[in-house]
């Protein structure tokens, strides 16, 4: 996985890192697919104090009418890699869903509304959306919007996270 880097200055460079972990299960007969991204970049100078924005686009697919369930978790807040104390909360890394298409099934949050991540451990994700047996062998692509907000002071650094996506038959 190839991890791309994202500068904020302050009185040193500051970087950070947000990797995406695909997750493709097989429950029972149903093949899950997940098309994404495994790496985001916002791509950016960045400043403590500001907000930034990056797209990503999520394609979801299963082989069977069963219905399922697509998830998304943090692993960790966003740590520095020198010094582990040194975190942007999870409260500062949000999530929307803002566009949907190909889909059947049911959106359980409300579009272009930004959640904060769970900050439970990545065994109890958020559910993003729930197929219907229409579903079957159709992608669903969903777009999503992640919001960084840079804390006030800040320290300068190279901090990193883990978004998973997960697709399942069980809640």
């Amino acid at each position: 996985m190839k991890l791309k880097k994202l500068i904020i200055r302050h009185t040193a460079l500051f970087f950070l890192t947000l990797a995406i972990i695909i997750v493709v299960a097989r429950e029972g007969r149903a093949t899950f697919n997940i098309t994404a991204n495994n790496s985001l970049n916002f791509d950016s100078n960045m400043e403590p104090g500001s907000t930034h924005y990056l797209n990503e686009s999520v394609g979801i697919k299963s082989d069977q009418s069963a219905v399922y369930y697509f998830k998304i978790s943090v692993i960790h807040p966003m740590t520095n890699g020198v010094n582990q104390s040194y975190t942007i909360p999870n409260s500062n890394l949000l999530w929307e869903v803002n566009s949907l298409s190909g889909e059947h099934g049911t959106l359980n949050h409300a579009m272009a509304v930004y959640q904060a991540f769970i900050s439970a451990p990545p065994e109890n994700p958020d559910l993003v959306y729930t197929s219907d047996p229409a579903d079957i062998n159709n992608s669903v692509n969903v777009g999503f919007i992640y919001k960084l907000i840079v804390p006030l002071g800040q320290l300068a650094g190279t901090y990193t996270t883990t978004i998973t996506y997960l697709l399942t038959e069980s809640l």
